[in-house]
């Protein structure tokens, strides 16, 4: 049997409270990356666990479980305005490749938007596009 394995990363972009999100992310073993390549004050996620982006956290003391999410754990600290790309790729071996993408945007009033994609979704474009019926998938 396999494990699931997983990177992800998001792009580069404007920290407002830098303090605040690195006590934010902590304790899901995220790491915040600098490079010489961006402008002071740009930052990407990467995460440094092989499960992407959906950690769990349980605290034995409280019987509580907290989901890391881009809405709750980073958005509140990023310069409004700025758009946060996150990208996860996957796979169980060869059994099966996943990839999904969703960008996230905070708006001035405090909202914050999302859009995403993901792999699979090319199986409803080929049938759509090509005029078909059925497209097997990429798994066993």
């Amino acid at each position: 049997m396999a494990n699931y394995e997983a990177s992800a990363r998001t792009n580069y972009v404007k920290v407002e409270d830098l303090d605040g999100l690195k006590n934010s992310l902590e304790p899901f073993q995220l790491t915040l990356h600098r490079t010489i390549w961006v402008p002071a004050g740009y930052y990407c996620i990467l995460n440094d666990y092989e499960g992407g982006w959906g950690e769990v956290l349980f605290d034995e003391d409280t019987d509580e479980e907290t989901t890391f999410s881009f809405e709750e754990h980073v958005m509140p600290f990023v310069e409004v305005g700025q758009v946060v790309v996150a990208q996860e790729v996957g796979y169980e071996k060869l059994r099966y490749l996943v990839g999904q993408s969703a960008a996230f945007i905070r708006r001035p009033d405090g909202t914050i938007e999302t859009i995403s994609i993901n792999l699979d979704e090319i199986y409803d474009l080929a049938k759509e596009k090509f005029g078909v019926e059925h497209v097997t998938t990429a798994t066993y």
